[in-house]
């Protein structure tokens, strides 16, 4: 599916809060509270266009993890590690309110 298609989905449209994780720009945004349904976008090897960081902008928050660049299948599996360290059960039992 197309990007332009994606981002105006359902699947997004209903999402708690939708993350696009890039090695390109500033810190991350603060992600308030524990959002049930995340969409996690994920770039091809070479990483997102200009074009496509455009598409996104204002529609999902750039997640940058220390500005790694990562291939697309490892990507995959640090964006959903990072999201259970920040949300899941991977969190510090303080953290869990």
């Amino acid at each position: 599916m197309p990007l332009a298609l994606f981002v105006e989905s359902p699947v997004m449209a209903q999402a708690d809060e939708c993350l696009v994780l890039d090695n390109v720009g500033g810190p991350s945004s603060a992600i308030e509270g524990n959002p049930g349904k995340v969409v996690l976008l994920i770039g091809p090897e070479g990483g997102f266009s200009d074009a496509e960081r455009t598409l996104l902008d204002g529609k999902a928050k750039t997640w940058t993890l220390g500005g790694r660049v990562l291939r697309a299948e490892t990507a995959v599996l640090v964006g959903l590690s990072a999201m259970q360290l920040f949300w899941g059960d991977y969190r510090a039992p303080e953290a869990i309110s």
